[in-house]
């Protein structure tokens, strides 16, 4: 496929994708429509779907955050074809697609003392079972206090429920220290992932699995790319990234 047959094929796919209302269904096709190309036909309308996107285009942008869940994307297009594509984007240097692929080894954390997650001493010893129909009730103190909460099933639950906005959202993600499990919860929610403010907070958030981070970098604007690229605390390739990234967005 030339260069010209695959910007055109990326934009006929996206506008397809556009189309479709639902988070995960735009994944599942764009995997289904991945899999039938070849390796290196694959990895180029990835590639042209990660830049467009990253360079804020606003359709491709739009359909971006179906293109960097992997998880799901990998289940359609398979891992071993998706493992053949990211082997591929290393031969050819291929940033965008790497930096969405990437699992990079977890960072060694700075500040020890911060390691110990604090929990609400009136909820440390409420049973799980509780504490998960709390977070889907209304009574604020309760919602307020379990903000805290390490466990994933907690904070799922929390995320669901009507009554939060995402300034307590914007809490959880920015939260250090914080388990990783937690921060991904946030991560798969497609109602709050979906806000600007969320992605940011998650990239800044040194507890934010490495490959997360990676895959939500391509959303942030030039002013917070800066910031991330001067962040000693958060991952080195996080930063390396940032940097590259901010290099291409300056004019």
């Amino acid at each position: 496929m030339s260069s010209h047959n695959s910007d055109r094929f990326a934009g006929q796919l996206v506008r397809e994708l556009y189309s479709i209302q639902d988070q995960v269904s735009r994944t599942i096709l764009l995997g289904e429509k991945l899999r039938i190309l070849d390796d290196e036909q694959a990895l180029e309308i990835l590639q042209i779907l990660c830049k467009k996107g990253s360079k804020n285009v606003p359709i491709y942008q739009e359909i971006f955050i179906s293109v960097v869940d992997i998880p799901n994307l990998s289940r359609v297009i398979g891992h071993g074809k998706m493992s053949a594509i990211y082997l591929l984007a290393q031969e050819k240097g291929y940033e965008d697609v790497l930096r969405i692929l990437s699992r990079p080894t977890a960072g060694r954390r700075r500040h020890k003392k911060d390691e110990e997650v604090p929990v609400d001493p009136e909820m440390e010893y409420v049973p799980l079972g509780m504490r998960k129909s709390l977070a889907k009730g209304q009574v604020r103190k309760y919602l307020d206090k379990l903000l805290l909460d390490q466990d994933p099933s907690v904070v799922s639950n929390i995320l669901l429920n009507p009554r939060i906005t995402e300034r307590e959202v914007l809490k959880v993600a920015s939260r250090r220290p914080s388990r990783p499990s937690v921060l991904k919860i946030i991560y798969d929610s497609k109602k709050w992932i979906s806000r600007y403010a969320v992605k940011k907070a998650l990239v800044r958030n040194p507890y934010t699995p490495p490959e997360i981070a990676l895959r939500l970098l391509g959303f942030m604007l030039s002013p917070d790319l800066h910031s991330i690229s001067h962040d000693e605390s958060l991952h080195p390739d996080l930063v390396a990234a940032a940097r590259l990234l901010l290099e291409e967005k300056s004019p």
